[in-house]
């Protein structure tokens, strides 16, 4: 190898380590039998994004990509470091044990952009609007009619959190109270106060007493997932996502990005770039679709 590579990034991603390697660029050879994508397919609200993969960076992030790439702005950037929840988005996917698609919020300035080959991305604009035919989602619906927002900043980041809870524990029966009050310790609210946000969001809850809930006229109990639900991606059901893969960012920075299919193959990376100089495992992010037999232990810094 002709020069050492600065830094190795290691990320647990899609039920796959992932491998950014921060390199020089012009010298750099990456000696591993791992090939490059031709190009990064995922959905967002039900439309079908295809990303070439020269075009991906892996220093970008998904929240990155939303706000300068697509039309949907109501998904915010607050603190940038997963804290405040703004920037709450839901994926989706398919679980190859089960066949049916599973569902968690996320902090979309956290996830990188080259690991959402498979995924669906519902912001809330994907859920509903007060201008589209069908109209507001009933979680966006119970948020504005309990007074649950004031600047407006929070809101598609508690909306979403709020709906990918509902639907991750729609086939356990629901939410208790508790827990729904519990999905929001994520979530920073400056001006509205929490009472009315986890009132609207009880409302939900499988043991909501309406009589402890501000405004009475307001439905109480789950909706129909059916009617008001958008459905998973028909194109996504299809789509392998393959174990392997390789992105090389555009540009100067000369990062890489390689996701590996088995522990093994992280260790192999290390040994390939055992004299690359500083090499740390910085961060995992569990894959949903993963069931506790088919997860794998997480290396650490």
């Amino acid at each position: 190898m002709a020069a050492a590579a600065r830094k190795l990034l290691v990320v647990w991603c899609c039920g796959c380590f992932v491998l950014a390697v921060d390199l020089l660029l012009d010298v750099f050879v990456l000696t591993s039998p791992f090939s490059e994508r031709i190009a990064l397919v995922f959905a967002l609200n039900g439309e079908r994004v295809e990303v070439n993969a020269k075009d991906v960076d892996p220093t970008t992030t998904l929240n990155e990509y939303i706000r300068s790439k697509t039309k949907y702005k109501g998904t915010k950037l607050g603190c940038g470091e997963g804290g405040c929840g703004a920037c709450a988005v839901v994926l989706s996917r398919i679980d190859t044990a089960t066949n049916e698609p599973v569902y968690v919020s996320v902090n979309s300035c956290l996830r990188p952009l080259a690991s959402m080959d498979g995924w669906a991305v519902t912001t809330t604009e994907g859920l509903g609007a007060v201008d589209s035919k069908q109209g507001l989602h009933p979680v966006q619906e119970r948020l504005m009619t309990m007074n649950a927002t004031q600047c407006g900043f929070c809101t598609p980041g508690m909306v979403c959190t709020l709906y990918g809870k509902l639907k991750s524990s729609q086939k356990a029966g629901g939410s208790s109270m508790a827990e729904l009050e519990a999905t929001y310790d994520g979530n920073i609210c400056r001006c509205t106060g929490y009472r009315p946000i986890l009132d609207a969001a009880k409302t939900f809850a499988r043991d909501s007493d309406i009589e402890d809930l501000v405004c009475k006229s307001t439905p109480r109990g789950d909706y129909d997932h059916k009617k008001y639900d958008p459905e998973f991606p028909a194109f996504l059901k299809q789509h392998k996502t393959p174990e392997t893969a390789c992105f090389q960012a555009p540009g100067e920075n000369g990062v890489k990005w390689v996701r590996a299919a088995s522990i093994a193959d992280v260790w192999a990376q290390f040994a390939a770039h055992k004299n690359d100089g500083d090499v740390k495992l910085v961060v995992c992010i569990p894959d949903p679709t993963a069931s506790q037999t088919q997860t794998q232990p997480c290396i650490r810094a």
